[in-house]
């Protein structure tokens, strides 16, 4: 059974007789005539990839931009034009959590090809390449046919069914983590491809802070495979080249990104606001995601724990640590944003094991009748992807509203340059953004008001309030459900303030959202008032 990759001779120092006696024992142990690119494993693996898709193109059009799917690929269309034409734009870099100019400007660049459909599928693109190379990692670890469960089991899981149909940051950042992860496996004899290793590890981070997180486990697969072959010494060095590479790439980065890009990052990732969510529950969340391929993956480690090999024992730790790592950072801030999403990182680390778990099944078959293992392990993955089918399912039950009604009830009362106060503002913001500016767009979340004439300036409701009193909103466009309380307050003081109508309201596809769009036009009102 293959342990590390595929034997180099690019920087190696001269084997020992005894390791040199293993190295021959584990070429005859591996077989040679069906090597894991192989027309056989190839087509088994295209069948991965092909219900991979299946399972994205049921959800690729199934709704209108999330949030954050608007957020950054407006961002992406203002960062180009900031980069070609020099335009104003937005301080994106101060409350985004990733470098809003990698994947937002990717993300825009697809958009505008095809729309979000395209944007979403260079997120299924992304995806595929994660399931590839998981394929590729796991084979090289263990063997082939653990590869293929291993993408079988990823692939099946609510959270990756998810995210290949998501346009946002996360997919870029998940696939040029685990590239890193593969080249670090890969990099077990030659150092160019440890060093395109800590290349692609601090593009992940720099992609998505979060996904810092698990460097330490790609560190770990830079050195503990090395260890058979160059020993604790010179596997302990590898891993040192790797981390300073890693530490050089970003600590240059940030240095020249600038203040704006070190308060991101702060207020993002390294000092992020803790939550109120019992850690318990985010737990069991945790569990309902990721469960099956943690216990499997668990499951694994106690067969290998009688593997004589201590390193191999420790990777197997670790990828068990790998699936644990989003649950419990998230239960130290007591959050739950995004959790769906962080938990498939980790997840594709623990797949190797529970896909390895599996091939142990199926290998209890040799000279029997192997249908019951067969069956078992068909009706294992089965029950994943049942699993992973009813997540999904949850998600989009409690997602987010279809916004085709209210963006089109916008789109008709819009004025050039005229200020919008819209709630949940970066989608109506994505869809209209050929008819409007960022300047013009105002969100329930924060906002401050200088009256022109006492020159004082209000924060909070009060600032709202007072900017409707001086009809300063030419458009307002209202949910009630992202801040219900602060809503009541707006809609009183559009009732209040002669020249404000309702114009038109909208019922949400899912939540039961009932948009609300307001509009001042005192010619309007008065002619209302002479009949």
């Amino acid at each position: 059974m293959p342990w590390s990759s595929t034997p180099e001779t690019v920087g190696t120092a001269p084997d020992a007789p005894g390791r040199a006696a293993r190295r021959r024992q584990q070429a005859a142990a591996r077989p040679a005539d069906a090597p894991r690119w192989a027309a056989p494993w190839l087509g088994m693996l295209a069948l991965v990839l092909a219900l991979q898709i299946g399972l994205a193109v049921r959800l690729l059009r199934s709704n209108t931009a999330f949030s954050d799917e608007a957020l950054y690929l407006y961002a992406g269309h203002d960062e180009i034009a900031h980069l070609l034409h020099g335009a104003v734009i937005g301080n994106y870099q101060t409350y985004f959590s990733g470098a809003p100019t990698i994947y937002p400007v990717l993300g825009a660049m697809a958009d505008s090809v095809g729309g979000l459909l395209a944007a979403r599928l260079l997120g299924l693109a992304f995806m595929l390449g994660a399931t590839v190379l998981l394929y590729d990692a796991a084979g090289r670890l263990f063997d082939r046919r653990t590869g293929l469960l291993a993408a079988a089991l990823f692939v099946v899981a609510g959270p990756t069914q998810f995210l290949s149909a998501f346009a946002t940051y996360d997919p870029m950042a998940l696939f040029l983590l685990v590239l890193a992860g593969w080249l670090a496996v890969r990099a077990a004899g030659s150092v160019p491809w440890l060093l395109a290793s800590g290349l692609a590890l601090a593009l992940s981070d720099a992609t998505k802070y979060a996904a810092a997180l698990w460097d330490p486990v790609v560190l770990a697969l830079a050195v503990l495979p090395a260890v058979e072959r160059y020993r604790w010494r010179g596997a302990l060095l590898r891993g040192a080249v790797l981390l300073a590479e890693l530490v050089l790439l970003l600590g240059g980065a940030v240095l020249l990104a600038g203040h704006w890009y070190q308060s991101g990052i702060e207020s993002t990732t390294l000092k992020r606001a803790v939550g109120t969510t019992p850690r318990l529950r985010i737990m069991d969340e945790s569990w309902h995601w990721v469960g099956l391929i943690w216990v499997g993956a668990l499951l694994a480690l106690v067969l290998l724990l009688a593997e004589r090999q201590r390193h191999r024992r420790l990777v197997a730790a670790v990828l068990v640590l790998a699936v644990m790592l989003a649950p419990i950072n998230q239960a130290r801030i007591q959050v739950t944003t995004s959790l769906h999403k962080h938990v498939d990182f980790g997840a594709w680390f623990a797949a190797v094991l529970a896909g390895y778990l599996l091939s142990r099944l199926l290998a209890t078959a040799k000279g029997r009748a192997p249908l019951w293992q067969g069956a078992a392990v068909a009706a294992i993955v089965g029950f994943a992807l049942y699993c992973g089918l009813g997540q999904v399912g949850s998600l989009y039950q409690r997602g987010w509203p279809d916004a085709t009604g209210m963006v089109a009830a916008l789109r008709g009362q819009l004025r050039p340059g005229e200020p919008i106060l819209a709630e949940n503002d970066p989608v109506p913001r994505y869809y209209l953004r050929a008819q409007t500016t960022w300047q013009q767009w105002t969100s329930t979340w924060n906002f401050s008001y200088r009256d022109p004439v006492t020159h004082r300036t209000y924060s909070g409701d009060a600032a709202y309030q007072k900017a409707i009193e001086a009809h300063y909103f030419g458009v307002v466009e209202l949910d009630h459900v992202t801040t219900p309380g602060l809503d009541v307050k707006i809609v009183a003081a559009m009732m209040a303030t002669p020249g404000y109508r309702k114009a038109a309201g909208v019922s949400g596809v899912h939540q039961g959202v009932d948009y609300s769009v307001w509009v001042y036009r005192p010619k309007a009102a008065a002619t209302s008032s002479g009949h």
